[in-house]
């Protein structure tokens, strides 16, 4: 007879049968209901107490993993922050060699090593090349003294010669001038400060007018205040390396434009001239000390403006752009980092800026040439 057996969900039985046979022929069968309710407390409480014991085993090794993590990075992290702050020129840090594993601490003995022996070379380099201008400025101004002396028993068949000699005499001398401050801003210093551009600009304008007078030279300024951050002194001399370049290579009644311009991380000082501009294959070469390109007739350059130029500003985390003039010209862009406004800044908002962003008290220089507008 069939097994009459009503299947009770709520109590999960184990219900199993197997058939009884008899020359192949079924003629009964066997069957069993076995209750599971304690054996399934039974699997649910150890598998409550896996649970609990995997818990305690990642609660135990994050107590002991997260301390060892930060004896071992800690050190890491210390390390990758004196590397970067030597790789921007703060040669005074060195790395904690004191702490963490042994692979740390031999890599933070030979990073400080390295950097005492690359501070020793840049001395050194240093040094050198100040003692070489100082010490070579006496005789070169000696050499000078005389050569002029003769000018009065020289013929007048070799006064262009005697001249030339003079000439070259006050560009060696340049030449050294410009190594002493190559080398000082190849050092790298790590104190930067504030500066006002439009201030600045306006200030080297007005110091070249003269110059530009002579070459038939317009100097416009533009663009509202803003405040950066670069070394002391740099944003001038970088400055009056562009002016130098720009009134050299621009055509009589050409037009220099300086202007300035910033975005929520620098700020742009850009020298724009109207000369023929720097072909792109040779651009990358511009700041390369002692280069020099296709020099305008009387002009002669030692090659160093623009390579001091760009290490002036790679000292003070900027840097120098150079990129074609529209028709034509070149625009050499100075980009330094901003600082967010101040106080420092109201002087250039008491005019009050015009519709177009342009200052309305715009000075006027006293060179008939020179302009200075807003």
């Amino acid at each position: 007879m069939p097994l009459d057996y009503a299947f009770n969900i709520s109590a999960r039985p184990l219900f199993v049968a197997e058939p009884v046979l008899q020359h192949g022929v079924a003629v009964g069968a066997v069957a069993t209901i076995t209750p599971t309710g304690s054996l399934r407390s039974q699997v649910a409480t150890d598998a409550l107490l896996l649970l609990v014991v995997g818990l305690a085993g990642l609660v135990a090794s994050a107590l002991v993993g997260i301390p060892l993590v930060r004896w071992c990075l800690g050190p890491a992290h210390q390390l990758q922050a004196a590397v970067r702050k030597i790789s921007r020129g703060e040669y005074s840090v060195r790395a904690p060699s004191d702490r963490g594993p042994v692979e740390l601490r031999e890599l933070a003995d030979a990073v400080n090593g390295m950097t005492d022996r690359l501070v020793s070379v840049l001395e050194a380099h240093r040094g050198f090349v100040a003692d070489a201008s100082h010490q070579m400025r006496n005789p070169l101004t000696a050499l000078r003294v005389r050569v002029e002396a003769l000018e009065t028993v020289v013929p007048a068949s070799g006064r262009e010669s005697l001249q030339v000699a003079i000439a070259e005499a006050d560009r060696l001398s340049r030449i050294l001038d410009e190594l002493l401050t190559l080398a000082d801003a190849s050092a790298g210093h790590s104190g930067t400060t504030t500066v006002e551009v439009r201030s600045v600009m306006e200030a080297r304008a007005q110091a070249w007018s003269d110059q530009a007078v002579s070459a038939d030279v317009t100097i416009a300024v533009h663009g509202r205040r803003a405040a950066a951050n670069c070394l002391p002194g740099a944003l001038d001399q970088v400055l009056d390396v562009l002016l130098d370049n720009a009134i050299s290579f621009s055509p009589p009644g050409g037009r220099i434009t300086l202007r300035t311009r910033s975005d929520d991380t620098w700020v742009y000082v850009e020298v724009q001239d109207e000369g023929p501009g720097m072909p792109d294959t040779v651009k990358h070469r511009a700041t390369d000390r002692f280069w020099q390109g296709r020099q305008p007739a009387g002009r002669k350059g030692s090659g160093l403006g623009l390579a001091i130029a760009t290490a002036l500003l790679a000292a003070g985390d900027a840097r120098l752009e150079l990129e074609d003039a529209q028709p034509h010209g070149l625009v050499a862009r100075t980009v330094l980092p901003r600082l967010v406004p101040t106080s420092l800044l109201s002087r250039g908002t008491e005019a009050g800026p015009d519709p177009d962003g342009r200052s309305s008290n715009s000075p006027h220089f006293t060179a008939a040439a020179q302009e200075c507008q807003d």
